[in-house]
């Protein structure tokens, strides 16, 4: 069972909480360029939600996302913070992660989408590192860009996970599946104890995205449902 301390279920039944974002302006946040950024938030709080158990609220949160990412790629929104084609890869990932949550269906056009331009990102900035390739990760591995990402971890000077080792990193992850050419990395998962360690910084510091990003690309071949998904992968029973 994952430590969830920093997932307070009354904190999130609050006013505070996920009814703050529920009541959430749209035509505000179009004022401040702020639709794909609050988006983000309201999958963070689903996914916060969904691992404590309010799943109605999930859900409505996962649709609220939706329409608002919708908007955002559909105006070609510019927030405070831009990064050329970094922050159109990861609102198309947010679409794409937040349609898996409502429906189970895969949002293959979005997921295309993210992967070409996170593509583009790296290749538009001069020096690339390893946090970069990280985010990179998961819209790659779900859109089955295996050339692409080892091409990142070679500029990013990655090195392949040793042999009989651990996997310990989201970039082993990465490698395994390149390697073992599996259709469902899922039946992989039992090998990846890296995110036994992971999902809870991520949880826990505010990044709980982070974990429906990664079940999205790991289960996506499986026919489990979405909220398993993440629960599986943050290592809860569903």
């Amino acid at each position: 069972m994952i430590d969830t301390t920093g997932l307070n279920r009354r904190l999130l039944e609050s006013s505070t909480g996920y009814a703050f974002d529920l009541d959430s302006s749209i035509a505000d946040a179009e004022r401040a360029n702020g639709l794909a950024t609050s988006a983000h938030a309201f999958l963070t709080t689903a996914v916060n939600c969904q691992l404590v158990g309010l799943n109605e609220a999930a859900t409505a949160l996962s649709i609220k996302a939706t329409e608002w990412l919708v908007r955002a790629i559909s105006i070609n929104e510019r927030p405070v913070r831009y990064f050329m084609y970094g922050s159109e890869a990861l609102r198309f990932y947010d679409l794409a992660t937040a349609r898996w949550l409502v429906s189970g269906d895969l949002d293959e056009l979005s997921t295309s989408l993210a992967a070409d331009n996170w593509i583009r990102y790296i290749d538009s900035i001069r020096k690339i590192d390893k946090p970069e390739v990280t985010a990179c990760i998961p819209a790659l591995l779900a859109a089955d860009r295996r050339i692409e990402l080892l091409r990142l971890f070679e500029l990013a000077k990655v090195q392949a996970p040793k042999v009989g080792r651990p996997l310990s990193s989201e970039f082993h992850v990465a490698y395994a599946w390149i390697a073992t050419l599996e259709v469902n990395v899922a039946d992989l998962l039992p090998r990846y104890s890296v995110f036994h360690r992971l999902a809870p910084l991520w949880i826990n510091g505010g990044r709980s995205v982070r974990v429906a990003h990664w079940a999205n690309a790991l289960y996506r071949n499986s026919k489990i449902p979405s909220s398993d998904a993440i629960n599986s992968l943050a290592q809860r029973s569903a």
